[in-house]
């Protein structure tokens, strides 16, 4: 290489120039590669073997030595094969030409029939998605305008044909759930009311009993639908059309025809056997004229003529009493009717008869609704004459699906004894039928996903894609400055069943090594101590301005461990030019985005995160000349050479972020922290990067062309 040759003549070293006297010679020529001396009309070799010309590159043909000069090789031609969704490259690792099935040439951009994949013969349809639930009343579709399953609820296939139980109705969550019972309840308090399952409908039936007012003598109450209210009765007796007599007695529930000396006029008495009222007999005084009687008054002799005395008034305010006579005590006499008060209505309680204040609520009597449950409408119904608790599942809900749809059920053993509230079941989310995949319930996006998983797959290679299922997938190429290496050439060239990205020991498109943590690209930062962008495919900081000389790092003490043998720990250089403490902003916009999270611009990484355990990704057993860092040996210094990190370039790993080591994301993190603009990549359940970009640390970063 030009680079060795300059090696050489800068370090005076007879042996790659050819003789100790051209050393000189040798050095300017490995600088300026095969320009012409200086001092001379003669071309200075530049290569001895075929070894020397070699770029690494298989598919740029063989190069060869000839008089000196690196004679390029003959590129290997890849011809079409004809296939519309395959694309033919030459890996340039292997020098041989590789065909890569490119699903995505197939697609239709149809949800519903499946994911379309590519083989060898062609484009391949996909498998149907299959929607299914696990209730018999949902109606299951699968949507192309939404891509996804659809579960329509049909309340006809969970009716039981019963009238007086409610309509039942299908939930997308729950399958059948009851109805509530329809409200039978008129306006009308003298009805029974019902619901009538063989007639379909509610039933008010007449009961006169509710209408009974506990008076015998004003007749037989009844329940009149039509006036909504009860009516009076025919009188219990009849008259005997004599007017001065009381037909009926309501102490006695009787009829009885005694005369009523008040109804005839003054001297006068009612003497029923003459039909009526006769004048009065003679007297000389009122002695003459008592009839020993209280109730009918006290009698009077006036004129010579017996009167009749004022009859005893009984009668109160109230009219719960029953007010009389009491001709053997000679009072009056208030019986509480405690019917009469009685209105017939449940749910403004019992209501007795007070003598002295009428009628009056029962203490305690009024029914207490309250069933201490929050879920529920606590009400009094006047129909079923009982207090009605109707759950509200609205009341229960903490607006989220994936834990099911929250209950009101406080006859529920498991309800809570505050809210009444049962927990519902946890959604239930649909299978697609794909071996490789599983859905559950996310809690913090709270909606069904589907994710793949890659250890379901037995086939070398394949990975598990949601709607397709295991597959080696669509693999485009993707370069790096223009070549394809063994990290972007969508094979697996270690045999681990791990293609590029997948694979842990690829760093990014430009890596050439799946086996290894080494790039292994053909002069990558092969210049000693002098360090640019390790992630790119060349050496120099010409294109990328980034600046580092490994004589800045404390670890360079001559002896292992250390990053390179040749350079010697300087603190001189520490801020100088080659070791800046900040790199430029053209470094870390070209650079930058090639960097995985744990590693700085130049190539030291911490691979197990929070172990501030540094490695040189370039490290070479000096012993045999071999670059052998692996993640099995992070521990042996003498092939992973510890290293300090720049923090002018370096690119940490946040709590949300995925690095060296770092497969999965803490339980807080719904998904990996990227750049703006930059997709997720990596976990299951994500979409490969698109052209141009490659998976680098869990996020789509773009590539160099």
């Amino acid at each position: 290489e030009a680079g060795a040759a300059g090696e050489a003549g800068a370090a005076g070293e007879a042996g790659a120039a050819g003789t100790a006297g051209e050393a000189g010679a040798a050095g300017e020529a490995g600088a300026a590669g095969a320009e012409q001396d200086a001092g001379a009309d003669v071309i200075v070799p530049v290569c001895v073997t075929d070894l020397e010309c070699s770029d690494n590159d298989l598919c740029t043909g063989i190069e060869t030595c000839a008089a000196g000069q690196c004679v390029a090789g003959t590129p290997v031609v890849c011809n079409d094969d004809g296939i519309s969704c395959t694309k033919e490259f030459c890996a340039s690792a292997t020098g041989q030409c590789e065909v890569v099935l490119q699903d995505a040439l197939c697609d239709d951009q149809t949800y519903c029939n499946g994911v379309e994949k590519c083989s060898l013969t062609g484009c391949q349809d996909g498998v149907p998605v299959v929607c299914a639930d696990s209730f018999a009343c949902t109606t299951e579709s699968c949507d192309e305008a939404s891509k996804s399953c659809k579960f329509v609820p049909d309340d006809s296939a969970c009716t039981d044909g019963l009238y007086c139980n409610g309509e039942e109705k299908c939930d997308a969550a729950f399958g059948c759930v009851s109805g509530e019972p329809p409200l039978c309840m008129d306006d009308i308090p003298c009805t029974d009311d019902s619901c009538d399952e063989s007639a379909k409908a509610c039933a008010y039936v007449p009961n006169d009993g509710k209408c009974a007012d506990s008076f015998f003598c004003n007749g037989v109450e009844k329940c009149d639908v039509t006036a909504k209210a009860c009516v009076p009765g025919p009188l219990a007796c009849t008259t005997d059309n004599i007017a001065c007599t009381n037909d009926c007695d309501e102490v006695a529930k009787a009829c009885t025809y005694t005369p009523d000396h008040t109804k005839c006029e003054a001297g006068k008495f009612c003497v029923p056997l003459q039909n009526g009222c006769v004048t009065g007999t003679l007297c000389g005084s009122d002695a003459d004229c008592s009839d020993g009687l209280y109730c009918n008054g006290e009698e009077k002799c006036a004129s010579g003529t017996c009167q009749p005395g004022v009859a005893v008034v009984c009668a109160d305010i109230f009219n719960c009493t029953l007010d009389s006579c009491d001709e053997a005590n000679d009072t009056c006499a208030h019986v509480p009717m405690d019917s009469v008060c009685d209105n017939a209505m449940f749910c403004d309680g019992a209501d007795k008869c007070d003598v002295n204040a009428g009628c009056v609520a029962v203490e305690n009597s009024i029914p207490n609704c309250d069933d201490g449950k929050a879920c529920t409408t606590d009400a009094c119904s006047e129909a079923q004459k009982q207090c009605v608790h109707t759950p509200d599942d609205t009341a229960c809900t903490d607006f989220k699906f994936c834990n099911g749809s929250e209950q009101c059920a406080p006859s529920n053993p498991l309800a809570d004894a505050a809210t009444g509230c049962v927990a519902g079941p946890p959604a239930q989310c649909p299978d697609d039928g794909i071996a490789c995949t599983s859905a559950s319930c996310d809690p913090v996006l709270d909606k069904c996903v589907t994710v793949g998983d890659d250890s379901k797959c037995t086939v070398c290679g394949e990975s598990c894609v949601v709607g397709v299922g295991c597959t080696k997938g669509a693999c485009t190429p993707t370069g790096c400055q223009g070549k394809v290496y063994a990290c972007g050439d969508c094979l697996d060239n270690d045999g681990d069943c791990k293609i590029d990205s997948k694979d842990s020991m690829c760093m990014g498109p430009c890596d050439n090594t799946e086996q290894g943590l080494w790039g292994g690209i053909p002069g990558q930062n092969s210049a000693p101590c002098k360090q640019d962008c390790y992630f790119d495919g060349d050496t120099g900081a010409g294109n990328d301005s980034c600046y580092w000389n490994h004589k800045c790092d404390p670890f360079e003490q001559g002896t292992p461990p250390y990053p390179e043998e040749k350079c010697k720990y300087d603190a001189s250089m520490v801020g100088s030019s080659d070791c800046p403490n900040n790199q430029s902003q053209t470094c870390l916009n070209i650079c930058g985005p090639l960097v995985p999270n744990g590693c700085d611009c130049f190539g030291c990484c911490e691979i197990v995160p929070g172990s501030n355990q540094w490695i040189w990704l370039g490290s070479i057993t000096y012993a045999n000349d071999n670059q052998e860092c692996t993640l099995a040996e992070l521990n042996n210094p003498a092939k992973c050479h510890p290293c300090t990190p720049t923090t002018g370039c370096l690119n940490t790993c946040a709590h949300c972020e995925l690095c060296f080591g770092k497969t999965e994301l803490p339980d807080d993190c719904t998904t990996q922290e990227c750049p703006t603009g930059r997709n997720p990549c990596g976990q299951p359940g994500q979409a490969d990067c698109p052209t141009n970009q490659y998976c680098i640390s869990g996020c789509c970063q773009p590539t160099l062309q």
